[in-house]
């Protein structure tokens, strides 16, 4: 049986939000007003990530430097959003032409969980290995991330690298 490795990353975190709503009390709303803001604020959250992923793909860093609170957690250790910010300039430096698609997002209180297709042409040497025939390749990311006064204080992400490698040595 082949395992489908994108399923089960996406159901970890489908359930680590669901952990974290009920953690959290989970939606225990009986107020209609109360629905119709919580409604509103995953819409705002909703279009605060697409302006994200925006801002990426056309590498408007500045806009990119403005939604990240100066201290964020970055993959779970405290770090400054100069560090976030030189993790996108890394990102470019490899794959001049990369784009974020975004497949899945779930937004629950103040967090957003995405699964992203990300394509791109690696340089002709990475860190993901020797690219001579500059071939483009597509790979999936998931994120994380923790929103407060509409800016992003935790940012988690994961790559599948070992995709990209098998895609270069084709």
């Amino acid at each position: 049986m082949k395992i489908d490795k994108t399923k089960i990353m996406l159901a970890v975190l489908t359930i680590a939000l669901c952990l974290t709503a009920c953690k959290q009390g989970g939606n225990k709303r009986t107020n209609p007003n109360e629905k119709l803001s919580a409604e509103s604020s995953r819409d705002n959250l909703k279009d605060f990530y697409l302006k994200y992923v925006e801002a990426a793909n056309s590498r408007d860093f500045e806009t990119i430097s403005n939604m990240i609170n100066d201290d964020v957690v970055l993959k779970g250790k405290p770090s400054k959003k100069e560090e976030s910010i030189a993790g996108f300039k890394q990102v470019i430096s490899t794959f001049p032409d990369h784009k974020w698609h975004i497949e899945d997002l779930f937004i629950d209180g103040d967090r957003i969980a995405v699964r992203l297709r990300n394509t791109g042409t690696p340089k002709k040497t990475t860190s993901f290995g020797k690219n001579p025939n500059e071939i483009s390749v597509e790979y999936t990311e998931y994120a994380s991330y923790k929103v407060v006064d509409g800016k992003f204080i935790e940012m988690w992400y994961l790559i599948d690298d070992l995709g990209i490698r098998e895609q270069l040595i084709k």
